[in-house]
């Protein structure tokens, strides 16, 4: 049997080197998912990060593969509907994030809220304006939580400890926070929120869910917050909401199309639907009022260790069923 980790950097390449994957052979590739990569077609089993689109095209040229340890918790990259047709196996990571995003996600409010990077900039180039900086406190701001599974039931503590006042959105609510956290439905949680946060999975219900009638719903300069998937916003409808005045802040660590944001990626295959899509971000990214970090609110070194360890009992528990 071989097994296949993709988007393999230098720290997972050593923590795998010494561990045992019985009766079976071990590659690393460095770039995402790809059939064509020495040997990589043979592989039983392939290991991704969210770098991969694992699309029925990609998922048809493993004609050996029976399962993928997918090194994320969403796994919309991945055609689970194609999976399931021809018995390969999907699982995730959970939890292990639980830190290292919802901490994250404070941190880009507050550098949203408080003006810290113009700040910084200005102090670098010895350019210092003091009105330029005047931000706003958290404290005594009313934050919507839309979604309080792990993630999201962790940065409602910490709002709380900020002391906003927090209410939340969630189908199967939590009693661990109930202590802390107001439950609205999610009407209320829109009209009421001077801060929206979300953290919910990005799925076919959940597809541009804060679109433009979810936008109108909202406080005039309501401010968004997403740590969770680029889908759930309408980049259309926000870029829009940003220039009439009536969102008036995002600051976002996952965006629509976020792979073709880099620049090396390339933008020759996208259609004219998505050009747009990567313009509208690009256009927000150079607003005053908006901050873009590229999908890296999972990557502390607390976190990384966590989902290679997830990731490396998954596939264990593979293989002995496989051997069962």
């Amino acid at each position: 049997m071989k097994i296949v980790f993709f988007d393999a950097d230098r720290a997972m390449r050593d923590y795998f080197k010494d561990k045992n994957f019985p009766d079976a052979a071990v590659d690393f590739v460095t770039g995402p998912a790809d059939p064509s990569a020495q040997g990589a077609a043979e592989a039983s089993i392939i290991s991704v990060f969210v770098n991969s689109k694992l699309d029925a095209g990609i998922l048809s040229k493993f004609p050996n593969l029976k399962f993928i340890a997918a090194r994320s918790t969403g796994i919309n990259h991945i055609d689970a509907e194609y999976a399931r047709e021809h018995n390969i196996k999907i699982t995730n990571v959970n939890g292990y994030g639980e830190f290292a995003v919802s901490e994250f996600a404070m941190g880009l409010l507050l550098c949203l809220l408080r003006k810290i990077i113009p700040a910084y900039n200005d102090m670098v180039a010895g350019d210092i304006e003091m009105g330029k900086y005047i931000g706003r406190d958290i404290h005594g701001k009313t934050i919507g939580v839309f979604g309080t599974g792990t993630i999201g039931s962790r940065f409602a503590r910490l709002a709380h400890a900020f002391g906003a006042n927090v209410i939340a959105h969630d189908r199967g609510g939590n009693p661990e926070i109930a202590d802390i956290v107001e439950f609205v439905d999610l009407e209320t949680l829109y009209k009421k929120s001077d801060i929206i946060a979300l953290n919910i999975p990005a799925n076919a219900a959940n597809y541009h869910i804060i679109n433009a009638a979810a936008i109108a719903k909202m406080k005039p300069g309501v401010v968004l917050l997403n740590v969770a998937r680029g889908e759930l916003i309408d980049s259309l409808a926000l870029f829009e909401a940003l220039v009439a005045g009536h969102v008036g802040g995002v600051a976002q660590d996952v965006l629509e199309l976020e792979s073709a944001m880099n620049l090396a990626a390339g933008v020759d295959s996208l259609s004219r639907d998505q050009m747009e899509i990567v313009m509208y971000n690009e256009r927000m990214l150079r607003m005053d009022n908006v901050i873009f970090t590229p999908h890296t609110a999972f990557n502390s070194a607390e976190a990384n260790m966590r989902i290679l360890e997830m990731t490396y009992r998954n596939i264990l528990d593979f293989l002995k069923r496989a051997d069962a």
